[in-house]
């Protein structure tokens, strides 16, 4: 089953790629575009009326916008394997405890089935090759 991520997720996973531009910013960034072409179509002194983007920040993110949104689309696309999905906080899929936190990541990627909002959840953040200690530890964690 493919999973097909929403245009603010693509504009989001792009966003990623610019460094210097913490989570804060690109969730404004998100909220604030009304039609996500106008970052692959606009020039970059019209990026930089974006908020938390200044004229350096805008300059690298027109050189990323300028790759295309079907590429970003096909690098998002590359990285959603084995069943994992992208969640943009903007969507309906998106954790509700997490959606009003300061710190909530813009961007989320999952596997597997979400469970109902009053289950206790343990996220793994880290390394794909986790250690034998790291596993038997996150094992003893969740008994």
């Amino acid at each position: 089953m493919s999973h097909n991520p929403s245009e603010q997720a693509i504009i989001l996973f792009m966003l990623r790629h610019l460094q210097g531009l913490g989570p804060k910013v690109s969730r404004q960034i998100v909220q604030e575009l009304v039609e996500t072409d106008y970052l692959f179509e606009g020039k970059a002194s019209d990026l930089a009326q974006l908020p938390g983007l200044g004229p350096v920040h805008a300059e690298r993110l027109f050189a990323l916008s300028s790759k295309g949104k079907d590429y970003w689309r096909s690098q998002l696309y590359a990285g959603l394997h084995s069943g994992v999905k992208a969640l943009c906080f903007t969507d309906t899929d998106y954790p509700k405890h997490l959606r009003h936190r300061p710190e909530m990541p813009p961007l989320l990627f999952m596997r597997g089935k979400a469970l109902p909002q009053n289950h206790r959840v343990l996220a793994i953040v880290g390394t794909r090759n986790a250690t034998r200690y790291g596993l038997d530890f996150l094992e003893r964690l969740m008994h």
